[in-house]
Parts: C-alpha cells; sequence; structure tokens
C-alpha cells in the first residue's frame, strides 16, 4: 500500500506541477498505472478466496504491460520534447500493448493456485511466456532510448534522465526476476509478491533528483506529497479493513 500511494502521489504532483506539458501527463498515467498494478498486487495478497484470486491475477497481468507501454511513450518526449509522439508510432506501441495484454488476461494464464497464509502460490500457462515475448524487446528498446538520451542531451535534461534511467532499471531488473523468470522456472511465485516494492526505489531518486537539482520547490513537494498520503492512506486503510468489518453481528442475550 505504500508503494501504491507513492507511486500514486509522483504521478499527480507531477501532473499538477505542469498539466499542459506531454511529460508530465504521460509520467503522472505511467506513475497511476504502476499504482493500480500494486494495488491489484496487495489485494491478491490480502484475499483468501481462490476465485477472486484468480480474476485479481488475470486483471493485475492485464495492467501491467500498460505500465511499460506508457512508460515508453513518455520516454518518447521526456525532457526535451513539447509535443506527443507520432500518432501512428502511438497507436501501434498501445495496439501491441492491448493484444498481449489481452492475452495475458485470457483464463489460460493460471494453470494451478494454492492460496497460503503467506502468498498465493501460483503456477503459470503460456500467456505468461507470451507476455515476456511482448515485454523484453519493449523494454531493451526502451534502455537504447534512455542511453541515447543520457549521451546526447546535456545539462539538466541530462541528469534527469540519468536519474530515470537509473530508477527505471532497478525497476524492470527486479520485475523481470521475480514476475517473469523464477515463476517460469521454478514454477512456483513465492517472492513475486516483492516485485512491484521495487518502484520505491525509483521514486527515492526521483525524489533525490528533485531535491539536489531543485528541480522543483521543494517545500511545496513535501506539502503536495503529505497531503495526498494521508488521503491515499485513510483510503488504502478502509479497503484493508473493510473485509474484517463486514461479518455478520451476533448479538448475545
Amino acid at each position: 500500500m505504500a508503494t501504491a500511494c507513492i507511486a500514486a502521489c509522483l504521478g499527480l504532483v507531477a501532473y499538477l506541477r505542469a498539466p499542459e506539458r506531454p511529460a508530465n501527463r504521460l509520467f503522472a498515467v505511467n506513475s497511476f498505472t504502476m499504482a493500480l498494478w500494486v494495488f491489484l498486487t496487495f489485494m491478491a495478497m490480502a484475499s483468501t478466496d481462490r476465485d477472486e484470486v484468480i480474476v485479481l491475477l488475470r486483471a493485475l497481468h492485464f495492467v501491467a504491460p500498460f505500465w511499460v507501454a506508457t512508460l515508453v511513450d513518455f520516454v518518447w518526449v521526456f525532457p526535451e520534447r513539447l509535443n506527443y509522439a507520432p500518432p501512428r508510432r502511438r497507436l501501434m506501441l498501445y495496439g501491441s500493448c492491448l493484444v498481449f495484454a489481452s492475452v495475458a488476461a485470457t483464463p489460460a494464464l493460471i494453470r494451478d493456485l494454492e492460496v497460503t497464509p503467506e502468498t498465493p502460490l501460483v503456477k503459470f500457462g503460456w500467456p505468461l511466456l507470451m507476455l515476456l515475448v511482448w515485454v523484453v524487446p519493449v523494454l531493451v528498446y526502451l534502455n537504447h532510448l534512455l542511453w541515447h538520451k543520457v549521451r546526447t542531451l546535456g545539462g539538466t535534461a541530462r541528469v534527469q534522465i540519468i536519474y530515470v534511467l537509473a530508477g527505471y532499471l532497478a525497476v524492470e531488473t527486479v520485475v523481470f526476476l521475480l514476475d517473469f523468470a523464477l515463476p517460469l522456472w521454478t514454477g512456483t511465485t513465492t517472492y513475486s509478491r516483492w516485485s512491484v516494492v521495487s518502484f520505491l526505489f525509483t521514486a527515492a531518486l526521483i525524489t533525490l533528483a528533485i531535491a539536489k537539482y531543485r528541480l522543483w520547490d521543494l517545500g511545496s513537494l513535501v506539502r503536495r506529497m503529505a497531503a495526498i498520503v494521508l488521503a491515499l492512506g485513510g483510503v488504502g486503510y478502509w479497503l484493508a479493513t473493510r473485509k474484517k468489518s463486514s461479518g455478520p453481528t451476533v448479538i448475545k442475550a
């Protein structure tokens, strides 16, 4: 829940900073997509109903590719462009993403599922491998694009790209290992619940860049993030305790 709140906060603060800039809009969309992915993961981990866990797992594997697609869309314009990428390029990106996300959300995704007190143990089917076929080339292209910008841009723009590259490389590596490599290699998802937590490293690097290089007013950033965290934390606490308080009321004589 902390990861989901922080992702949503970063997205909202970036949007409020300059809502007219495509980079800020796309970063906000990407951050909210990450927050949704994390929240669905949290709900899947917290649920004890087998059918509900299956639905949540299919939903989060549908959302995950869109996090990758929105990240590519963001990097296309960040930090130097003031307009979106060409429509045909974006249509190809999101169209292919929708196809593979739909495949990943089919019932064949889950071959077997065991709900344990710690975490659901899942055996994935062939749709996970199909999703990997799309994700890996897109991430290779993304990192190549970021590295190209690191080498060609200068000044503050180069600093921003370096922090973004380092932060998202960390997320990509952890997610690839825990959500794809280990489940496909070992057949277990024991550690998959920790993959989304790696976004905290990205959030820390972006916040450090903001503070160190004064990209935004730090005082305003802290106040906004504190207000948003309190609001989202209240909603998250209500959702987490909703099931506990929804049981039947027993009145004793």
